[in-house]
């Protein structure tokens, strides 16, 4: 409740943190440095968290103001009390105008940015938001699908595999294509909907976090054994001899190695991990080495013996080393760095068939003056960071405190809209 400060509330679900902001809302009428009540913004997520916040500070505000006050009254009162008397001094008239009180879901602040400044946010004609755009979401995937025998062979193509992945099934498709329109602020701006593309380049741009995550693991069991050169020697040594005396090829990578491999050869560090560990779901150490490791216990034979023993001090001094058995076994489940042939024309395809859906929704929107909150979103942000500063300003300037409702719920853009808005607020 100290108002000339930021907060992070966190709470588990079910705690009633609202009830919390809405005493901060209070706080800030009462003794905030506003020069109107509408410099406080709450943004909230579902239009029944809005009511529920609105309804219960103008509950409170009521209360303040045809009760007489009590010692034992509810702190959310007593602010209430303050905000009044403030509310008076400066002639607010809180009761009188609760459209004073900012009070919003995100989607719908996003659609008053933009319509506050329809040059800067590209918006054409008088466009109509809609609650629920699922109908133009389907029929925007229908006509994608109608391209299928169309004079664009690469979309042809493209629509044609998608249909192939669904057993044919054009419902399933459209129902597909529908769904990622759904959802396209997740995705619209990282994927490769430019017919443009340099595929090459995006093939290499795309995997690269799958090469970084192998790079990343590999070295870290590289280094964390490395700590103990003899040990790594050790290891080698033993896995070595292990692998001339396999019946299969399972240890064959590791038959002629003299040294630990190297973090870019992923292959051999997969064998190193089938070595030491068991199989299965959660595999852990095995507790003594025997013939189907290629370490026989060697009851007739000293040497086989002597090998045996050595396998099984190995295997208790790694079982010391902190992290190693997790990283092992983190090395079991590592995606292969790069995409199959396969795999890449799949994406592809993909990619091509989302761009066509892309721009059949965006052509549905402009000939039904009808748009959904993920392009407002868009809009807004588009104001927010037009290069016209004014446009922005004129927004931004005016907020003096936001308080944003279960924040860990942003997408990506949402989280994108607050942060320009916070960037606008703090260079004044």
């Amino acid at each position: 409740l100290h108002v000339d400060r930021p907060v992070l509330v966190q709470a588990p679900a079910g705690s009633r943190k609202i009830l919390l902001l809405i005493r901060r809302f209070l706080a800030l009428l009462a003794e905030a440095p506003i020069d109107s009540p509408d410099q406080i913004l709450a943004i909230t997520f579902t239009r029944a968290a809005t009511a529920e916040m609105r309804n219960r500070i103008l509950a409170d505000l009521h209360k303040a103001a045809t009760t007489t006050p009590s010692p034992d009254e509810d702190e959310r009162i007593q602010l209430a009390r303050r905000a009044l008397d403030r509310a008076e001094k400066a002639g607010w008239h809180l009761l009188e105008q609760p459209n004073l009180l900012q009070i919003e879901t995100i989607d719908s602040l996003s659609m008053r940015i933009a319509q506050s400044q329809p040059l800067a946010a590209r918006l054409g004609g008088n466009l109509e938001p809609i609650d629920d755009a699922t109908a133009l979401y389907k029929e925007a995937a229908r006509r994608t699908i109608r391209n299928l025998g169309g004079s664009n062979p690469e979309l042809n193509d493209a629509i044609k595999h998608l249909l192939a992945l669904r057993d044919n099934n054009l419902a399933d498709c459209e129902t597909l294509l529908a769904e990622m329109l759904k959802k396209r602020d997740q995705w619209e701006e990282n994927f490769p909907l430019n017919r443009e593309t340099d595929w090459d380049i995006l093939r290499s741009n795309l995997e690269k976090p799958l090469r970084d995550e192998v790079s990343r693991t590999l070295t870290r069991a590289r280094e964390i054994i490395q700590r103990e050169p003899l040990l790594a020697d050790d290891l080698m040594c033993i896995a070595a001899y292990a692998a001339q005396n396999r019946k299969d090829d399972a240890l064959a990578l590791l038959a002629n190695a003299t040294e630990l491999p190297p973090a870019s050869s992923m292959e051999h560090w997969q064998v190193i991990s089938t070595f030491l560990l068991t199989s299965g779901k959660n595999p852990n150490w095995y507790q003594k080495f025997n013939a189907r490791n290629g370490l026989p216990a060697g009851q007739k034979d000293s040497v086989e013996k002597e090998w045996n023993q050595r396998g099984n001090q190995l295997l208790e001094r790694l079982r010391d080393i902190p992290g190693l058995l997790e990283t092992l076994r983190a090395i079991r489940t590592l995606p292969k760095p790069h995409y199959d042939d396969q795999q890449w024309t799949t994406l592809r395809h993909l990619f091509n068939t989302l761009q066509q859906s892309l721009a059949e929704l965006r052509v549905l929107f402009a000939e039904r003056n009808q748009i959904d909150f993920i392009f407002s979103s868009a809009a807004a942000l588009q104001v927010l960071q037009s290069e016209d500063v004014t446009a922005a300003l004129s927004w931004a300037d005016n907020i003096h405190h936001l308080l944003v409702d279960e924040f860990q719920d942003t997408s990506r853009r949402q989280h994108e809209l607050i942060t320009e808005i916070l960037s606008h607020w703090s260079s004044n």
